[in-house]
């Protein structure tokens, strides 16, 4: 078992879908999406937003909770953002700015 500190993510990208992950770097891991979001051509809409993440102590754990968030339907996934993040923000934006 690997130890440290994962993060299960979920990500909106600019057409509303949503990316499940792990990462052990939120930052790297999100503007490594916005890249892509801008050679997709969406770089004139929203870029993608980090909507939702837990702070997970081991990689096997932070895989089983991905692939559990994987297999819910969409509107779970949506009741599971609105009640940690009700405005929908970018939660690496908020994070970025409390840490500065």
């Amino acid at each position: 078992m690997i130890s440290g500190t994962f993060y299960v993510y979920i990500v909106m990208d600019p057409y509303g879908s949503f990316r499940v992950g792990v990462t052990d770097d939120l930052v790297r891991r999100l503007l490594e999406y916005r890249r892509i979001d801008e050679c997709n051509g969406a770089a004139g809409l929203e870029q993608s937003r980090l909507v939702y993440y837990e702070v997970v102590s081991s990689l096997t754990a932070a895989v089983q909770r991905e692939r559990q968030l994987r297999t819910w339907k969409r509107g779970r996934q949506k009741r599971l953002i609105g009640a940690v993040n009700p405005g929908w923000e970018d939660l690496l934006a908020l994070r970025t700015r409390r840490e500065a």
